[in-house]
């Protein structure tokens, strides 16, 4: 066997490798749901101008119909009327 032959196989066997271990992982990536939250679940508005988490956990939401505060479960908005 050539010299040059055998550093192409050896290459090929790596990159073959490569792509297994990638493939293999891929398959056993965790896929998180994704939630969608809108009005009907208790936000003041759908768009969303910024979003910011405290100390304690809640997640902020201010939108231009009030700010909310989302405990995980159910958003408590304190609106602007």
């Amino acid at each position: 066997m050539h010299l040059g032959t055998s550093k192409a196989l050896v290459v090929a066997i790596n990159v073959a490798a490569l792509v297994c271990v990638l493939w293999v992982a891929e398959s056993r990536a965790e896929r998180l749901p994704i939630k969608t939250y809108t009005t009907a679940d208790g936000l003041p508005h759908d768009h969303i101008n910024r979003i910011v988490q405290d100390s304690k956990g809640f997640i902020w939401l201010c939108t231009g119909e009030g700010l909310s505060r989302f405990d995980g479960y159910k958003f408590t908005t304190y609106g602007t009327d």
